[in-house]
């Protein structure tokens, strides 16, 4: 069994996207990559991804149900059934990953070289506070045990108790472990763009420079 496995939502920038999923098969080979693609992506660039990712062993899922971009712009009616959806397809990516380990993985994510250390904890990321975004790292089977016990109004509840649950997964993610009696640490494994250039860290999270002109206008970067 493979210790660590990689999980891709949806990502409409696929220059960056291969990028960050070849640094995984150099840096982390024989590791299991999962991606979900959904009618969010046009037709175009579907074809691509699926030509292309099953030639380099990367398992594509394909969802009917759109889940695109989680924007902070838009209320919770909108966002909650596409942060719904996001959970349960990880869910999924659990059950079919063998892993001990998932690495929840961007387009804006890549390796740098072999990760070294993993953490002393159920979940990690690359935040003391805010929690666990791209590049975050987690135990798949207590993923399954907690997920699978929620109530089934929790997402909204949370949503409705933090307005910043409706458009980032990150905090979320964190609250879903720690409410449930885990603790939350920073990986010595992850540096994002404005925390310096350690260079010991494995996984960088930031790198928008392969991201398409008219993507990085529509979302103000």
């Amino acid at each position: 069994m493979s210790s660590i496995g990689y999980f891709y939502n949806l990502h409409v920038n696929f220059e960056a996207f291969l990028y960050s999923v070849m640094s995984v098969k150099m840096f982390s080979p024989g590791s299991p990559v999962i991606t979900y693609l959904d009618p969010s992506i046009d037709n175009e660039l579907q074809i691509k991804y699926m030509v292309t990712l099953p030639m380099i062993d990367v398992s594509v899922k394909f969802k009917n149900t759109k889940c695109s971009y989680i924007d902070q712009k838009d209320g919770a009616e909108v966002n909650t059934p596409k942060m719904r959806e996001y959970f349960s397809r990880i869910c999924e990516a659990c059950k079919t990953l063998d892993t001990e380990w998932i690495i929840r993985m961007e387009d804006d994510v890549h390796l740098r070289h072999p990760i070294k250390h993993l953490p002393s904890t159920v979940c990690a990321g690359n935040h003391e506070i805010y929690g666990m975004g791209g590049g975050s790292i987690f135990k798949r089977e207590r993923f399954l045990e907690i997920y699978e016990s929620l109530p089934e109004d929790w997402f909204e509840k949370k949503i409705r108790n933090d307005g910043t649950c409706s458009w980032a997964a990150d905090g979320l993610m964190k609250q879903l472990f720690t409410d449930h009696g885990e603790t939350y640490s920073k990986w010595v494994e992850i540096i994002e763009d404005w925390q310096g250039t350690n260079l010991e860290a494995a996984v960088h999270h930031g790198n928008k420079t392969l991201y398409d002109k008219e993507y990085l206008k529509f979302r103000g970067l």
